[in-house]
């Protein structure tokens, strides 16, 4: 659980926000990793490394790994929310991409300022829905 939730005030639970989805899913840090996976996979698809002779299967690798590890991270935060005790309501609420507070809007922000259009590029390669 966050630190220091805010108890409801009829005493049944705790109001949650972005800040704290962040933080159950791994804080700024988890963004970062986020962003920075999304800009290695844009560069592996775009060619911008070059292999030595014989190590082009590790292109391949790599860029297979990238896009596991990624899709993972993504499809854990719904598990994530649900063990740090996120009722349904509030999951719903940060997993909403019509929510102008959802998660998917924060990871927006942290994948595009390392390049635009990078979030559009991660769904399009994740097949997942924002």
């Amino acid at each position: 659980m966050p630190p220091n939730p805010k108890i409801r005030a009829d005493g049944s639970g705790f109001n949650r926000d972005i800040r704290d989805a962040v933080s159950v899913i791994g804080g700024y840090s988890k963004l970062q990793e986020i962003a920075e996976r999304v800009l290695h996979i844009k560069q592996l698809v775009d060619r911008r490394y070059i292999f030595p002779a014989g190590e082009e299967d590790l292109e391949k690798k790599w860029l297979r790994d990238n896009i596991e590890r990624l899709k993972l991270i993504i499809e854990n935060i719904p598990l994530k929310l649900s063990k740090a005790n996120f009722t349904g309501g509030q999951k719903m609420i940060m997993l909403d991409g019509k929510n102008p507070n959802n998660i998917h809007l924060t990871i927006r922000d942290a994948v595009d300022k390392k390049g635009p259009g990078l979030y559009d590029f991660m769904i399009k390669i994740l097949e997942v829905k924002s």
